[in-house]
């Protein structure tokens, strides 16, 4: 699942200025801090005289957010009924939602819904699916825990952004009194996103109230991409207020700011950020603008340095950076950098496609062909070998 840190990029004139949002993944990258940040008051850092509109914005409430409805619970009971001990229930709930087979799960990356409303809607982004899941385990009385994903900044393209995803997954476990789970115990670990799940990385458990912290940021991220300021204000105040050390949220409410020409503000939330997190890419980088755009170049380039020195051996980076170029029709730059993270990471299937979609527009039907092979050979994923093959029939159709 992910709970996202959405790092949206913004192209203007000749240049990006970064931003995180939050999806559903909450990746917190390589951090300089040792030590844990202090409690502190955030209400000086919020500025609700600047979206007088934003105490109209219906919040939706903790209940309602992990409350799954009539359907899902009647799904649950009708799913369980054979299997009567712990490992069992635990066993087929985890292969009903892992395998898709019994509900027909869509992932969609823009959809940030109640659990109840993901059950209904049978699509939603890896934050509302994890959501969903874990209301259903907790309703089967099954032990069930988020975890966050130690993963690399992973990008993903939506109406013309660059969205920086952090990812959040479940663990379910047999129940005991102290509901902590057991060493020789039987426990599955659930994850809506094919590429994380395949990296096989660290993990540590986080509260369903910082869960809920994201699901506000991804909604208020959502506003944001829309230009609805009192709604994106609104939800970024939630999410802090929810849990003020969400990193995401803080550089989510700096951009917002810097979008309403708040410029001191938000350079502080921004500072605030780095508090909790020093070592956080993607609050540093709008750091570095804000220090560009007030006369600080040196401290600005000095800034950006170091973020480009830490990003340049990240593959997804230079994926990213290879989906801005495919999306402004720069096809041979695009596959420079679809090559680029190639050499940096084999593994990656779709690596391979993006390279062949570039040739294909092209007119270069022989190297796209060519990469769809190498695509199909790097996924283990049944459904993504179907897809990559209808590809090939169709190329074959035009040699």
């Amino acid at each position: 699942m992910m709970l996202s840190k959405i790092a949206i990029r913004i192209k203007q004139t000749t240049e990006y200025i970064f931003a995180v949002l939050t999806l559903l993944l909450c990746l917190l990258l390589t951090a300089c801090q040792t030590t844990a940040p202090k409690e502190f008051n955030p209400y000086p850092l919020l500025h609700d005289e600047l979206f007088p509109l934003y105490s109209k914005i219906q919040i939706e409430d903790k209940d309602d957010v992990f409350h799954i409805g009539q359907s899902a619970t009647s799904f649950v009971d009708k799913l369980l009924l054979r299997a009567q001990d712990s490992d069992h229930r635990i066993e087929t709930l985890a292969n009903a939602i892992n395998k898709h087979t019994e509900f027909n799960l869509l992932y969609k990356n823009d959809a940030n819904t109640i659990a109840s409303e993901t059950f209904d809607n049978k699509a939603a982004n890896c934050l509302s699916l994890t959501i969903m899941t874990f209301a259903m385990a907790d309703y089967a009385n099954i032990g069930v825990k988020f975890q966050q994903v130690d993963i690399p900044e992973l990008w993903v393209r939506r109406d013309g952004y660059s969205l920086l995803n952090l990812h959040v997954n479940l663990r379910l476990y047999q129940k005991n009194e102290l509901d902590v789970i057991l060493y020789h115990s039987k426990s599955y670990q659930l994850d809506f996103d094919r590429r994380a799940q395949s990296l096989r990385l660290p993990v540590k458990t986080i509260s369903k109230n910082r869960v809920l912290a994201m699901f506000y940021n991804n909604k208020g991220a959502d506003a944001l991409i829309k230009d609805d300021y009192n709604t994106a204000y609104a939800y970024f105040r939630s999410a802090l207020v929810t849990d003020h050390f969400l990193v995401e949220a803080w550089t989510n409410l700096g951009l917002l700011y810097r979008h309403s020409g708040q410029i001191e503000y938000a350079e502080n939330v921004y500072l605030q950020a780095l508090q909790i997190n020093g070592g956080d890419l993607t609050t540093l980088e709008n750091l570095a603008y804000v220090y560009h755009i007030t006369s600080r170049k040196a401290e600005s380039k000095k800034i950006k340095a170091l973020v480009l020195r830490q990003r340049a051996e990240n593959p997804f980076y230079h994926y990213m950076l290879g989906n801005v170029e495919y999306d402004n029709k720069n096809w041979l730059k695009a596959i420079e950098h679809y090559k680029k993270s190639i050499r940096l990471n084999k593994l990656h299937d779709e690596f391979y496609f993006s390279i062949a979609k570039s040739y294909y527009q092209l007119g270069d039907f022989k190297n796209s062909k060519k990469y769809v092979k190498l695509a199909k050979r790097h996924t283990y994923d049944d459904s993504q070998q179907a897809y990559y093959q209808s590809k090939l029939d169709n190329l074959s159709n035009l040699n």
